[in-house]
């Protein structure tokens, strides 16, 4: 019998998971439900929370039903204040000095199943201490953390421990254009640890380094993305390597193909990287490599076959295509377990 996705997360260790989804209607609240359901079983040892916002009847985008999240009885969660008047069977625990739209984010503990609207802080050093507060303040053994594609900084190591991604029919026309997509967002998790260590700069948020033997760094204040110009200039000195603090775009590793340079540029994990496919292989081609110093781990991938906005795959077929382009990650379709979360068939 192969492993489940709950087995692989307990396997893991993981204390701390991100379920990402790479695209709206990839079926990310299902694999939240799939996960309170088998994760959340004794009170107080799941909490939940959320980038932005999860389990309201209505997308406030699509205006779609949603699935609504429910939780079992001791589960602590994050919700709104506005929000929490909205549903019963929740006790606030305390609040937060962080806010949404709609008002003071709190902690809620479910007295029975109940449901709930998950929304938590948008920025990662706020995500990183409510996490930080469930676990040390209110004793949460695991905490799940409802993620997304735009705000993936949630899955960054020093957050999250763990990382489940969420792709589906969505993506894409075709089955062969949702895998290809799939394994470069997956190929962008899983980007290789730097065998070279970055400089460590104090009192600056945003630097770029550039280096010839990754030990005598020069370093520029400021994005690679706003200060590409001063960047350019110092790897024309023979530099071999390139760390950004920031993110890393298509425009960056276009300007250095077209300057004939082609360094190893370090990233400080893989949600800094916003390549394309394309640009992506491109830089490869012209010599170039990109490099983390924090590498994520990447628990998981699960597939939806549905596509609320077109045409629906065939799910058996779907599932092993993407299997056999993705075959160094498990996969899952949960919606298609045959019973309590066996791995479906390839």
């Amino acid at each position: 019998m192969r492993e489940t996705l709950v087995d692989l997360v307990e396997i893991s260790g993981a204390q701390i998971v991100s379920v990402v989804g790479l695209a709206k209607n990839t079926g990310k609240t299902t694999v939240l439900l799939y996960l309170i359901e088998r994760l959340g079983a004794a009170p107080g040892t799941l909490a939940l929370t959320s980038t932005g916002r999860d389990g309201e009847a209505i997308d406030e985008i699509t205006r779609k039903e949603k699935p609504s999240v429910t939780v079992r009885e001791g589960t602590l969660a994050t919700t709104g204040e506005r929000s929490l008047g909205q549903e019963a069977g929740l006790t606030v625990v305390r609040d937060t000095p962080y806010t949404t739209a709609t008002g003071a984010i709190l902690v809620v503990r479910a007295d029975r199943k109940a449901r709930v609207v998950l929304e938590g802080p948008t920025t990662t050093a706020e995500m990183g201490r409510l996490v930080a507060e469930l676990i040390e303040r209110e004793g949460a053994r695991r905490v799940i953390i409802d993620g997304s594609l735009d705000r993936i900084a949630a899955a960054a190591p020093g957050i999250s421990d763990g990382v489940i991604l969420t792709a589906g029919a969505v993506l894409g026309p075709d089955v062969d254009t949702v895998v290809r997509k799939t394994r470069h967002a997956v190929d962008l998790f899983m980007t290789g640890r730097s065998t070279v260590a970055a400089p460590r700069v104090s009192g600056v948020s945003r630097y770029c380094a550039a280096s010839a033997d990754g030990a005598d760094w020069e370093i520029c204040e400021g994005s690679v993305i706003t200060d590409l110009s001063a960047v350019v200039g110092m790897l024309q000195k023979r530099a071999r390597y390139l760390f950004v603090s920031g993110a890393l775009t298509d425009e960056v590793l276009e300007t250095l193909i077209e300057n004939d340079l082609c360094p190893v540029v370090i990233a400080n994990d893989a949600t800094r990287l916003f390549t394309s496919e394309r640009v992506s292989a491109r830089y490869a081609q012209a010599g170039g490599a990109v490099r983390v110093q924090r590498v994520i781990g990447l628990i998981g991938l699960t597939v939806n076959p549905h596509n609320p906005e077109g045409i629906d795959f065939d799910p058996d077929g779907f599932l092993g295509a993407m299997r056999q382009g993705i075959p160094d990650v498990p996969v899952f379709d949960i919606v298609r377990e045959e019973s309590g979360g066996i791995q479906t068939r390839p």
